[in-house]
This record gives structure tokens, sequence and C-alpha cells, in this order.
């Protein structure tokens, strides 16, 4: 399975992924840089992952894994996809700060980018290098 995402995931008729077609808790792993804790002065029992949903963002419940010195590494369950996004309280405060990440969108020459919500895209494109994955897997 994927390093970020491991489940067992059975796509619909349409071709899609839903909290109904996925058979058990779905893991994403994630990594913060020290460079990002550090800057924002973010206390690193509060880093966690958010889900929107519903029109709300859900805490999910998130662990961390492993330190390399250069970033930290989490795991957080979810019970589907969404937009999700890293957080992290800075030391002494209750407001979250979150993780800035850098994603290109490409579009037509001349067409602006639509605005989107940062780290979407590449968990969306983890997730289906993930259900890929698990196809050739199971073909093989």
């Amino acid at each position: 399975m994927s390093e970020f995402c491991r489940t067992r995931l059975e796509p619909d008729n349409a071709g899609t992924i839903s909290e109904e077609n996925a058979d058990n808790i779905i893991i994403i792993n994630f990594k913060v840089s020290w460079e990002w804790v550090n800057e924002n002065n973010i206390d690193l029992s509060t880093i966690r992952l958010m889900r929107f949903h519903d029109g709300e963002w859900q805490e999910l419940p998130t662990i961390e894994m492993s330190d390399d010195g250069e970033f930290l590494y989490f795991n957080a369950q979810t019970p589907g996809f969404s937009v999700f996004s890293i957080v992290g309280d800075e030391a002494g405060s209750v407001e979250p700060v979150a993780e800035e990440v850098t994603t290109e969108v490409a579009g037509e020459p001349g067409e602006e980018s639509a605005a989107s919500t940062p780290g979407f895209t590449m968990l969306f494109s983890i997730a289906l290098l993930a259900i890929a994955a698990v196809v050739i897997r199971r073909r093989n």
C-alpha cells in the first residue's frame, strides 16, 4: 500500500471513493518540517490534521510517529476523503497556525487559476496513486 494512505478502497459504480465504500479506517501519513515548527513557535503536542466536512473543520485523531531531524512524521485517521489542513497551535497561544503548502495549478494560457485549499491537490494526487497501486497489485 501507499506510504501516505492505507486502506482497502472499493470504488463505487461511478468510480469514486466515499466513506460508504472504504471498508475500514483510512490512515493518512504526513510530515511537517522542523523549519515550520520553529519559525511559527509551534507546540509539538498540538500538531494535527483537520478535515473539512459538512461545512466545518473536524479535528482528526493524529499521532506523531517519528522524527528524522528535518521532518516530524505523523499519521491521522479519517473516515473519508475531503479537504485537509495540517495545523498546530503556537506555544502559549490558542490560535492554530496552518502549515503553508505550495501547489501549482495548471490551466489554459490566459486562464485565471481558481483559489484552492493548500495541500488538497497533493493529497488528491497521493490518493489516486494509492488507488493505482492497489489496482496494479490486484492484477498481478
